[in-house]
Order: C-alpha cells, then sequence, then structure tokens
C-alpha cells in the first residue's frame, strides 16, 4: 500500500513538472530573451523536481539528475529533455494501468441485446423523404458534373484535402511552437530530402530577429543567408520554393544579379523570400507531413496524456477540497458546540 502511494505520488509529481517545464520552454519564444529569468526559473525547476531535498520529487535516475545539474547554468530549452523522457514514460505506464482497470471494471457488467423492430408509420415517413432528398442531390451533382473541366486538364492536387478536420488550421507558427513535432518534422523533410526550406525559413526568421542596432551582427546574417540559399542551388535554381515569376520579382527588388553578387541585402528581399519559403512549406511539405500515420499516433498519445494530466489534477484538487472543508468545520465554534451536543 506504502508503494502505491508512493508511485501515485511520483505520478502527481511528474504531471505538475510537465506544466512547469512548458512554462520554462516558454520563455525561450519571447520577444527578448531574460537570461535573469531564464536562470531563476531553471533553477526553480530542478530545486522543486531534481535536487535531492526536492518537495516534488519525480524519482529520476541520479545520472540524469547530475548530467542536468551540470548543465544548469547556462540555461538552454532542451535542458531538461532527459527528465521529460522519463516522467512521459512513467505516466504512460499510468496510463496503460488506468486503461487495463477500466477495461476490466467494463468487462463485469452484464450486457443484455434486445432486438427491435422500426417499421412503423413515422419510420416508413423519414424513409421516403430521405430518398427524395438524396434523388435531389444527385440532380444537383449530375448538373455540377456538366460545368467541370475535361478530364485530361492537369490539376494540381490539394494536399490538405488529405489532412484530418482537425489538423487543417495548422500553420508552420503552429508546428514552430511545438519543439518536439518540429524536430519529427525536421526528419521528415530530410527523409523527402526538402530540409532547405526548413533551414531557409529559421534563418531568416532568426535574421529578423536581430536587433536593428546590433548592425555587425545583421550583416554577418545577411551575407550567409546569402551565401548558403540565394544561389543556382536553391532559391534561383530548379528546385526553388518560388516560380519564374517569383524569382524575376526578388532579383528586380534586390537590384538585379550583380547587387546580389556583392551588397548587403535589403531587409525587404530576405522578407520576400521568407514568404515563397513558408508558402511551399505550408501548401506542400506540412500537409503530407499532418497526413501520416506518425503524426496522428503521437497526437493520440499526446492527448492520452493530456487526459491523465488533466485527472491528476483534478483528483488533486478534489482531495484539497476534502480536507479544507474538514479543517473549516474544526475551526467553527458553532459547528463544534452542536457536535458536542449531539454527543
Amino acid at each position: 500500500m506504502i508503494q502505491l502511494d508512493r508511485l501515485k505520488q511520483l505520478w502527481e509529481n511528474s504531471v505538475y513538472f510537465w506544466f512547469d517545464l512548458q512554462s520554462y520552454r516558454h520563455l525561450f519564444y519571447q520577444e527578448a530573451l531574460q537570461p535573469f529569468k531564464l536562470r531563476r526559473q531553471s533553477q526553480l525547476v530542478f530545486g522543486t523536481y531534481l535536487a535531492p531535498s526536492a518537495s516534488m520529487d519525480i524519482g529520476a535516475e541520479q545520472s540524469i539528475k547530475k548530467e542536468i545539474y551540470q548543465k544548469l547554468d547556462p540555461p538552454f530549452e532542451d535542458l531538461f529533455d532527459s527528465a521529460e523522457e522519463y516522467i512521459l514514460t512513467l505516466l504512460l505506464s499510468a496510463w496503460i494501468q488506468m486503461t487495463e482497470s477500466d477495461r476490466q471494471a467494463y468487462g463485469k457488467v452484464e450486457l443484455e441485446e434486445e432486438t427491435r423492430q422500426l417499421d412503423s408509420v413515422y419510420y416508413r415517413k423519414l424513409r421516403v423523404l430521405l430518398e427524395e432528398k438524396q434523388a435531389r442531390k444527385n440532380e444537383v451533382q449530375s448538373r455540377k458534373s456538366i460545368f467541370m473541366p475535361p478530364p485530361d486538364i492537369p490539376r494540381e492536387p490539394n494536399l490538405w484535402d488529405q489532412v484530418p478536420e482537425e489538423y487543417k488550421n495548422y500553420n508552420l507558427g503552429t508546428l514552430i511552437r511545438h519543439r518536439m513535432e518540429l524536430e519529427h518534422f525536421r526528419k521528415f523533410l530530410e527523409d523527402h530530402f526538402a530540409s532547405m526550406d526548413l533551414m531557409c525559413w529559421i534563418d531568416l526568421e532568426h535574421f529578423r530577429r536581430i536587433p536593428h542596432k546590433e548592425k555587425e551582427k545583421c550583416h554577418e546574417k545577411s551575407v550567409d543567408i546569402k551565401n548558403k540559399y540565394l544561389n543556382k542551388k536553391y532559391f534561383f535554381g530548379s528546385n526553388s520554393p518560388a516560380t519564374r515569376d517569383q524569382q524575376e520579382q526578388v532579383m528586380q527588388l534586390a537590384g538585379g544579379w550583380g547587387k546580389i553578387l556583392h551588397d548587403k541585402l535589403p531587409p525587404a528581399v530576405l522578407v520576400e523570400i521568407q514568404k515563397y519559403v513558408r508558402m511551399r512549406i505550408e501548401k506542400k511539405w506540412l500537409p503530407m507531413f499532418l497526413s501520416t500515420e506518425e503524426y496522428r499516433e503521437r497526437q493520440k498519445l499526446r492527448t492520452q496524456m493530456k487526459d491523465v494530466a488533466d485527472e491528476v489534477v483534478f483528483q488533486t484538487s478534489k482531495k484539497k477540497m476534502g480536507v479544507w472543508k474538514v479543517s473549516m468545520q474544526h475551526k467553527n465554534p458553532h459547528t463544534a458546540g452542536k457536535r458536542l451536543s449531539a454527543v
């Protein structure tokens, strides 16, 4: 019994650790990094969940704690990855146990099968209405088919049609906010020999975030982007994310090929290039990625983990509320007097 209580406490602490970890990572995506706040938050997470005297210990192995402690200063986004993998495995085990317990409980319920005949007056009327509606729908479809282009005219398929409905509102920004999914997306692009698109977009995004007063850093990043992407192997080549006309527009905006080769590129040109790179990512690669079975399985597991976390938080809040009510009853002299009179 003691071991089970200890295990439940670890599950609860792991859930709180996961939520605090998301708050820590969110600090890296603010407009400006705040080193002091990052250092304070990383130390708080370590002290609460991983330190030897942690008040909400998650039970991580000593090697994990030691590795994180040695890298604690300066803090970085992936600092607690090994601890996160540990608690996700722990919570998955908890979820499996809960699911198995529910399945066994459901198996004890006796099921009784009953067959009914629904051939009533209302059912027959409903069936007639349904047949009439289907006939009208077929008629509309046949009319529309007259205006459809002939089958020999090639049409570019819309890859978003293959994406499940719940993911159709996703875009690159949605993916960027989920660091682990972004890494899966990067590997997906590598498998399709398309990682250059994501690398280009990220480099351009880093350039946009450099403060204008850091002119030397802006210049170095601009030159690096120009050398890596603005050549015949990528943006001005056959595998460019931009069409021929769009490439010409960028060329004119930059002032010609000579300007691109020798001068610093104006920010407007880099923004235009980033726009075309993002268009191809969101029109082609992102819907292909969201349509994969691997992505759906990960989202299913993520949903299960969130359900586990919500259930643990709910049970904890419920338990604390019960303790609070008992405490208030003891503190209330009027209630206490009634209890003594009853005795």
